[in-house]
């Protein structure tokens, strides 16, 4: 596990500079992001990737020459809770486990409010996911220190004013979204609006976050989805 830790000796001080849980892309994203390029993956880690069998719904979306992913839904919900967004955390969920054979103890969901971990849940249940209780659904907070084969993160909120608070999601703490992102070993899918990144902070270290967060999505391959579940039947 690489943790952001300076040692202090004689000799000074140094960051730790390699992963041992993060695979090259996901790896690669988290350090050119957060670590100015210098957190390289481990000899054994580099090569990780998700199992992966063509044929299943979302294979775009879940094929491991991509390890982090934006599943992009435009909406514009001003609340803690995306029903789009869980239906499509349940069908990425689904896919893993049914199709690709990861196991469900392999996959956590990373949510920013307790309201979209409950979305998420029944989103799960009403699907019939083999092994939901093994699957984590928890805030960043929870799950720190963890990690996982595969990590799915949705950030529920697509209204700027509303994610324009810190408090309001995760996305705007650099310090959450570095700890959300490399929980992952072989893959992240980011399921989000692009209407959250548009939100402005007005405090110096907000606007540094937004900054950082953009920068991020943007090195992000992206497939929009937002026409199959802005169309799909909404869960009560």
């Amino acid at each position: 596990e690489f943790r952001r830790v300076l040692f202090r000796s004689r000799y000074g001080s140094h960051l730790l500079d390699t992963s041992y849980r993060m695979n090259t892309g996901v790896c690669r994203l988290v350090s050119e992001t957060f670590y100015g390029g210098r957190l390289q993956p481990s000899a054994s880690a580099a090569p990780r990737r998700m199992p992966f069998r063509k044929g299943g719904r979302l294979d775009e979306v879940l094929d491991p020459e991509h390890p982090v992913v934006w599943l992009r839904i435009d909406h514009m919900q001003p609340s803690n809770r995306s029903i789009e967004e869980a239906n499509a955390v349940a069908d990425v969920v689904d896919d893993l486990v049914r199709h690709h054979g990861v196991p469900p103890a392999q996959i956590a969901v990373i949510a920013p409010f307790r309201a979209q971990g409950r979305a998420v849940r029944s989103a799960l249940q009403q699907k019939g996911v083999p092994g939901l209780e093994q699957i984590d659904v928890d805030t960043v907070d929870r799950i720190q220190g963890q990690e996982r084969e595969v990590v799915v993160i949705s950030l529920a909120t697509g209204d700027p004013d509303q994610a324009r608070s810190r408090n309001g999601a995760f996305h705007l703490s650099e310090n959450r979204l570095n700890v959300a992102v490399s929980r992952a070993r072989t893959k992240v899918v980011l399921v989000a609006s692009s209407h959250a990144f548009a939100a402005l902070p007005g405090d110096p270290a907000g606007l540094l976050a937004a900054s950082r967060s953009r920068e991020l999505r943007d090195r992000l391959v992206a497939f929009d989805l937002t026409a199959l579940y802005r169309a799909a039947p909404l869960l009560a």
